[in-house]
């Protein structure tokens, strides 16, 4: 179950990264018009949808940290950290032969940037699990040394 929700991310990610720049445009066309909104309080277009990007492509490697760690629990989070950067290399290195695409290091850094968020925010959910569970465990351990009562 857990690795086929990772591959329909997957499957998604595939869709952006390689689609035709027109199509894929449609799915990541908020870049652009977030981009010419903020040129309302002065911001050049230029460097709004650069930083507004770089954001954009962190955002989509979150996923990829997330779910890689919930389908490879035994994975070492440095070992999923270096698959997001193995695939942004991946995706880097096929869109230098796509004519609409254009390859991009600072998208090898945001996407791997992405992947490590990911990571962090999977490990932090996985320890505040163990915290409540402890917890749980700890009420129930409680509850039966004083025989339900509560107290």
């Amino acid at each position: 179950m857990r690795w086929g929700v990772f591959a329909v991310y997957l499957a998604a990610l595939a869709w952006i990264v390689f689609a035709p720049g027109d199509d894929a445009e449609r799915a990541t066309g908020i870049v652009a018009i977030v981009a010419h909104a903020i040129e309302a309080w002065g911001v050049p277009f230029e460097l709004g949808y650069g930083v507004l990007e770089f954001t954009a492509n962190i955002a989509l490697f979150v996923p990829f940290g997330i779910l890689l760690s919930l389908s490879a629990p035994h994975w070492h989070p440095w070992l999923v950290i270096a698959a997001g950067l193995a695939s942004s290399c991946l995706i880097e290195l096929v869109q230098t032969g796509l004519p609409t695409r254009v390859a991009s290091p600072t998208d090898l850094l945001a996407n791997t940037v992405g992947t490590a968020v990911g990571v962090g925010l999977f490990l932090a959910w996985e320890r505040l699990r163990g915290r409540s569970r402890a917890a749980s465990r700890a009420r129930s351990t409680r509850l039966s040394a004083t025989g339900g009562s509560g107290g």
